[in-house]
């Protein structure tokens, strides 16, 4: 028997059983006999790609998974300890069970965080303006990377460098109070030390948020990426996933990235604009089998798969912009002028081309049905926003599927018409999640682009990062 055919039958079985699978469930997914995907398993049988690309598809992987052992260890290749930053960003992963629940090491706690709020009478600036300044003063904070993470194995070997602890607690309060002085430290670090990769670990809540903001900023620019991990049981809990999580998050600082940002995790890395945090109520074994965790556009990578090829999976790749930098009250200012209409939520038409014609949000970005097919009070109100100078871009709520030669790009085309004579259009976002494209317009904010610069920035975002 074909030692070939054996092992990917046994590698079959083995993922199908991880996934809680059936045979006769496998085979409904991949409509393929259920005696087939017996004997297939059995290594009795041939199999043609078409099939293979069938099962994948069915046990929600990558073709490559089926090749690499998912449990195989990964060991560090150098010899010399890679140069990081870590941040601490919050997350249960480090916390230590005390007399009042799981508590972590930081500058700032969930206490702490409300009684700011409550002190500050809940003024979201006052609040981004008192982190602020905390962060400032994180430096003499800071520990040795190595003795915070003594847990992890061959650590030594991996890394040195700092250990700054921010916040210690529940990453469900981020938003843009929060996120801002992260983001602005964050790039402003990277300035300074371009070639210092970043590490961080942060709750799973609002981890594709940051993600999703660091990766614009980062994609074109010359600098090392950032690289985020988090787990859903703390280090000092039975069973913990951390412990595999941030040993492989310190071996991926060794491996030859694009400059962005990454999320690390159960063995893979993705890109953090195509990386999405879904309900764990739809059973997102089912989708994926990341444990939450989705990636619309398949563009997530084994991290064996990249060790085995020695890193030649994806290329190290600098380019010529250095990283630009914003303070937090720029961020924050900006942060706040952007409007997400969402089509889908069925709210009262009139509502909904108020808000995209009201002049505190100079950035506008709607969710449509499918790529542009708008009602026309929407289709009307954008045009009338664009020609009073405001940055519109539309997007699809179809992430994945190919939709654009199915329906008519409704608004997309009141650029060759309405919109025919104006400087401005509205942008294409094409496949972009909303979280992504958010961010997109949070830096073409900041660094003041026109809608033809704003669209060149999404259309190579979009191709760098394969979200097409």
């Amino acid at each position: 028997m074909n030692k070939f055919k054996i092992e990917l039958g046994r590698r079959i079985a083995e993922i199908r059983k991880k996934n809680k699978m059936t045979q006769k469930k496998l085979s409904e997914l991949s409509n393929l006999h259920h005696t087939y995907i017996s004997s297939l398993e059995r290594g009795e049988r041939n199999i043609t790609f078409d099939n293979i690309i069938k099962i994948t598809k069915a046990l929600n992987i990558q073709l490559e998974d089926l090749f690499i052992k998912n449990n195989k260890t990964i060991k560090p290749r150098r010899t010399v300890p890679k140069k990081i930053k870590f941040y601490k960003l919050g997350g249960t992963w480090d916390m230590k069970i005390s007399d009042k629940g799981l508590r972590g090491e930081g500058i700032m706690s969930d206490l702490e965080l409300k009684e700011v709020e409550k002190n500050l009478e809940h003024n979201e600036e006052n609040i981004m303006n008192y982190f602020n300044l905390r962060l400032e003063k994180a430096k003499s904070y800071r520990k040795d990377v190595t003795k915070h993470f003594s847990w992890i194995k061959d650590v030594k070997k991996m890394a040195r460098g700092d250990f700054v602890p921010l916040f210690s607690g529940d990453s469900s309060h981020y938003r843009a109070a929060l996120h801002a002085p992260i983001i602005a430290l964050i790039l402003q670090e990277l300035k300074k030390k371009p070639k210092v990769p970043i590490l961080a670990g942060i709750g799973t809540d609002t981890s594709d948020i940051f993600l999703s903001l660091m990766d614009v900023f980062l994609f074109d620019k010359n600098c090392a990426p950032v690289l985020v991990s988090g787990a859903n049981r703390s280090i000092n809990e039975p069973d913990s996933d951390a412990l595999v999580n941030f040993y492989e998050l310190m071996i991926a600082s060794h491996m030859h990235l694009k400059p962005g940002a990454y999320y690390v995790y159960n063995h893979h890395i993705y890109n953090g604009v195509d990386f999405l945090k879904i309900d764990p109520s739809e059973h997102p074994k089912n989708l994926e089998g990341m444990m939450t965790f989705y990636a619309p556009h398949g563009t997530q990578i084994n991290l064996n798969f990249l060790d085995a090829e020695e890193n030649n999976g994806i290329k190290k790749k600098y380019n010529n912009r250095t990283v630009d930098t914003f303070s937090a009250k720029e961020i924050f200012d900006a942060m706040n002028q952007i409007l997400t209409v969402n089509l889908a939520s069925q709210n009262p038409i009139e509502d909904e081309v108020e808000r995209i014609l009201d002049e505190r949000f100079p950035a506008v970005v709607i969710e449509s049905h499918a790529l542009g097919n708008v009602p026309f009070p929407i289709r009307r109100a954008a045009v009338r926003a664009v020609k009073k100078g405001k940055k519109v871009m539309v997007i699809s709520r179809c992430l994945v599927g190919k939709i654009t030669n199915r329906y008519l790009m409704a608004l997309i085309n009141a650029n060759s018409n309405e919109l025919k004579n104006c400087r401005n259009k509205i942008l294409n976002g094409q496949k972009l999640n909303s979280l992504a494209a958010r961010a997109i317009m949070l830096r073409s904010i900041l660094e003041a682009r026109h809608s033809t610069q704003i669209q060149d920035l999404i259309d190579k975002l979009s191709y760098q990062r394969n979200i097409i």
